[in-house]
């Protein structure tokens, strides 16, 4: 394992209530796609805010069909970021319009993490480590993994044969080494060119993942950043 080191980035807090609904403009104008837990699956969505009493949801039209509405106040956990931070708040459904489009309430707070806190662990020139995507037809594809975190990761492709925009879904298997294979659902978040004549990166960030899979990535890249 590497032997490189980190330095904990404690989190800071949004609390005043006009302080949340701020941010929230800012991020719904800014940000818009999140990542909403709830019941123990994740939906990638949109989210808007137009300084009312609740925050709208709308689900990503990709997962339409493949979603099951909550209930009215049931619990649940909304995960964004923007270029330099992640931002996670615990809040509950307000009120179901529809299986794609839901409200929810305001939270009381709102925590905000540098993305320093969540560094990546180079893997390029590592065995184990890939990511499977399943193709239309069927079939799938592996590619090189260029990159890893808890919270997405890079993989190796070739221009051109492929091309990814952002914010477009991706499912396919991850493998990292002891932890085996991963299903997950990936969003684009840029893609850029390596050194290496006809080979490009494309930067994602995890949408969708087993609880326990989730968990059980934090805790291997956590162990590998300490040895």
């Amino acid at each position: 394992m590497s032997a490189a080191m980190t330095t904990e980035i404690p989190p800071l807090w949004l609390r005043r209530p006009e302080d949340v609904k701020a941010h929230l403009e800012f991020a719904s104008e800014h940000v818009r796609a999140c990542i909403l837990s709830i019941g123990g699956y994740q939906v990638f969505g949109w989210m808007a805010f137009d300084g009312g009493d609740v925050i709208q949801f709308t689900v990503h039209e990709k997962l339409a069909g493949h979603v099951t509405s909550p209930r009215e106040g049931q619990p649940i956990e909304v995960c964004y970021e923007s270029r330099s931070d992640r931002y996670k708040f615990l809040s509950s459904v307000h009120s179901v319009m529809g299986p794609m489009h839901w409200s929810i309430q305001i939270p009381g707070t709102i925590e905000r993490r540098d993305k320093r806190a969540d560094r990546r662990i180079s893997v390029l020139t590592l065995e184990g480590f890939s990511f499977d995507i399943e193709n239309a037809d069927g079939s799938s594809s592996s590619r090189r993994l260029r990159d890893v975190s808890a919270g997405g990761f890079g993989f190796v492709f070739d221009p051109n044969k492929d091309s990814y925009s952002h914010g477009q879904l991706v499912t396919g298997t991850l493998h990292v080494q002891e932890l085996g294979a991963l299903v997950v659902q990936v969003e684009v978040r840029h893609t850029i060119p390596m050194r290496q004549a006809n080979r490009h990166v494309c930067g994602t960030r995890i949408a969708r993942i087993g609880y326990s899979d989730r968990i059980d990535l934090a805790r291997f890249c956590a162990a590998w950043q300490e040895n």
